[in-house]
């Protein structure tokens, strides 16, 4: 028989997971009401405040809730917030590095770089555990896409992100309702920003009117877009501190094969071989090389070669056909 402060202790617990996999990006408050069967308010009660306080079955309508949201949490097998589930590459390391600066120092940051380097891990991963929260500041990552291209669009992209329900009535302004939200010590980091367009500028007027923490992450076409020789976005090119990673390097794939690492039976030479094979693949540069291409060739291998043993020659083979070079 579980005791009252056993149940409290495994509820607080399950909650701190969600809130950070809220911070992270990676749930929305929308497929949780799916998950909880809680209407919004209800929801928000519980993820503030630990339980619902209102109602005759307040009591069975959170521990439901929460039985839920553990029954999903231990299905779930991307542990936004756990150290396992990242490889720890020098390029993952330098990325906290930066982002927990520009948390600590309030600072517009730009963290632009080539394709699969690790960008929207280090990013998901700082959020999850550094979350922002209803009595805590913190990180909250948001993710553009080319529907968030309009300035209006993207305010209400973040406004959603930070959870703020959006007032009734129509002309209300997004922006205002994030600078309401918005406390010391909370940090945004934006991903995708290539994705909007003339809407960039919305994180010049953020940084201006509300002095936090901006990290907006991008592959090169942001660099262009911010950087190249249009001075359309002058101002906020100014502002940010940027901070550009051509690819990745040997290093990285390294501590990435540590990490996943490499499968039992082989000898020393094709050990070699397979590790140099996946260096080759992930320094690549273009959108079919990094981290990201190796994982989903080895994947792919995992998945429809289970029975064999991944080899250099195999992985060349898949790699050739799922994720060709650019060059």
């Amino acid at each position: 028989m579980i005791d009252l402060k056993e149940q409290n202790a495994q509820r607080d617990e399950v909650l701190s997971k969600v809130r950070a996999r809220l911070a992270a990006g990676t749930i929305s408050l929308t497929r949780l009401r799916v998950i909880t069967g809680l209407d919004a308010p209800d929801l928000k009660d519980i993820l503030d405040d630990g339980i619902i306080s209102l109602g005759w079955n307040s009591s069975q309508k959170t521990q439901g809730a929460v039985e839920n949201l553990s029954s999903w949490l231990n299905d779930d097998e991307h542990a936004t917030e756990d150290d396992a589930a990242y490889a720890m590459t020098p390029t993952f390391q330098i990325l906290q590095t930066l982002l927990a600066t520009a948390h600590e120092n309030r600072e517009l940051i730009a963290i632009t770089g080539s394709w699969g380097i690790g960008k929207s891990q280090a990013a998901k991963y700082y959020a999850a555990t550094h979350p922002r929260t209803f009595n805590r500041p913190g990180a909250v990552r948001i993710q553009f896409d080319r529907t968030d291209c309009r300035a209006v669009a993207a305010l209400e992209k973040i406004r959603d992100g930070l959870g703020i329900n959006p007032p009734s009535h129509r002309k209300s302004k997004p922006m205002n309702a994030i600078g309401a939200a918005l406390r010391p010590g909370d940090f945004l980091i934006l991903e995708e920003c290539q994705r909007l367009g003339e809407a960039l500028d919305v994180i010049c007027s953020l940084h201006d009117d509300f002095g936090i923490g901006i990290a907006m992450i991008g592959n090169p076409d942001l660099s262009a877009a911010v950087w190249g020789k249009n001075t359309t976005f002058g101002a906020l090119a100014s502002r940010a501190n940027r901070f550009d990673f051509s690819g990745t390097t040997p290093e990285d794939v390294d501590a990435w094969l540590a990490w996943h690492g490499l499968p039992e039976g082989l000898n020393g030479q094709e050990r070699a071989k397979l590790a140099r094979c996946a260096a080759a693949i992930a320094t690549r540069p273009g959108q079919n090389g990094g981290l990201r291409a190796l994982a989903d060739v080895v994947r792919m291998a995992e998945t429809l070669y289970g029975n064999q043993p991944l080899t250099g020659a195999l992985l060349n083979q898949l790699a050739a056909t799922l994720k060709p070079s650019m060059q």
